[in-house]
């Protein structure tokens, strides 16, 4: 068992000449490369001549939610039994958040464990995703209800690859990294108002992260903060996968103003500030409204949260800009009136 965070991160802009050094100076016994069509058709040609002399096994899966499951898994394994993948080898997730979870599973737990590395290549995966070696795969309708902690041996930054992205991946990202500023920075808070995205803001995100990963990997405790937003995210997006084009970052978004109305209307949070931060948000995101079936069964698929103790409901909430508390109990009454707080005011149809 992994009882500690332990990650080395390679930061880099434009070029790829650290990569290169780094991957040549270790001695794998195979090289595995699982990415998805996106990534393979926008930055695997930027890394071909990279891995040119490694002679990588590539994997490439499909796109969305869907893949994050049971059955993609079984077929990384089949992947890597058929090309005998030993505990030598090493496996490298060229991707977002999503496929790194369940790459980082697969190396979990194939073959008790092999090593495990990351190319994040959206801004959501580099910021956040890739940082803490959480892993997982959804179940039903549950998000990330199975998994891992497994770090990735080491994790490659470089922000040239957030050129290939659309505006709707770099909001996504944009979402968590207003997570951080919530609840450890608030000062990110200026900086997120330009469109562009700096390899500093980024690195601050990761420097956070990594602060309070390395106190608590097992989310005992302080690492409870950076689930901030991502109770009702979670339920939402698990919800709405499916049938709607919502990102990761959107639903933390949403997220983030019910707890921040939960915040408000528990009195932890002075009602001013809430709206100070609400709108903020409001500014960037469109607000993602649920018909009153909708709000029931989100709030049912709450209820399987992992956060939740003993059948109750456990949120991350603020008491400042910047400071945070986590295992608040909160009644899915004041959720609900929250949300609906919220859809009153910023709903626009």
């Amino acid at each position: 068992m992994i009882d500690s965070l332990q990650q080395q991160l390679i930061f880099e802009e434009s070029s790829f000449s650290e990569l290169q050094q780094h991957l040549q100076a270790q001695h794998f016994s195979k090289l595995f490369i699982i990415l998805d069509e996106n990534s393979q058709k926008h930055c695997w040609t930027l890394l071909k001549s990279v891995f040119a002399d490694l002679d990588p096994h590539c994997l490439v899966l499909g796109q969305g939610e869907s893949q994050k499951s049971l059955e993609t898994v079984q077929n990384c394994y089949e992947f890597l039994t058929q090309h005998q993948a030993d505990r030598q080898s090493l496996l490298i997730s060229l991707s977002g958040g999503l496929l790194s979870d369940l790459a980082g599973f697969v190396a979990a737990t194939y073959k008790r464990g092999i090593q495990f590395a990351i190319i994040p290549t959206t801004l959501l995966s580099m910021c956040d995703a890739a940082i803490g070696g959480k892993t997982g795969v959804n179940f039903q309708a549950f998000k990330n209800h199975i998994g891992a902690f497994y770090p990735a041996k080491w994790v490659y930054i470089n922000p040239v690859f957030l050129k290939t992205l659309s505006d709707f991946e770099l909001l996504s990202g944009k979402g968590e990294l207003i997570k951080y500023a919530l609840i450890a920075k608030p000062e990110m808070l200026k900086e997120l108002e330009e469109k562009q995205i700096s390899l500093a803001l980024i690195k601050d995100a990761v420097d956070i992260k990594l602060e309070i990963c390395k106190k608590d990997f097992r989310e005992k405790a302080e690492r409870k903060f950076l689930n901030f937003g991502h109770t009702f995210g979670h339920a939402i997006e698990s919800l709405l996968y499916s049938t709607r084009k919502v990102s990761h970052g959107h639903c933390v978004a949403i997220g983030m103003m019910v707890a921040l109305e939960c915040s408000s209307l528990l009195s932890l949070l002075p009602e001013n500030k809430a709206e100070e931060a609400i709108n903020f948000i409001a500014e960037q995101f469109d607000f993602i409204a649920l018909d009153q079936q909708e709000l029931a069964s989100a709030m049912n698929i709450l209820m399987q949260d992992k956060k939740n103790q003993s059948g109750k409901i456990m949120m991350v909430l603020l008491t400042d800009f910047g400071t945070a508390v986590y295992d608040v109990e909160v009644q899915a009454e004041l959720i609900s009136k929250a949300y609906l707080n919220l859809k009153a005011k910023y709903q626009l149809s």
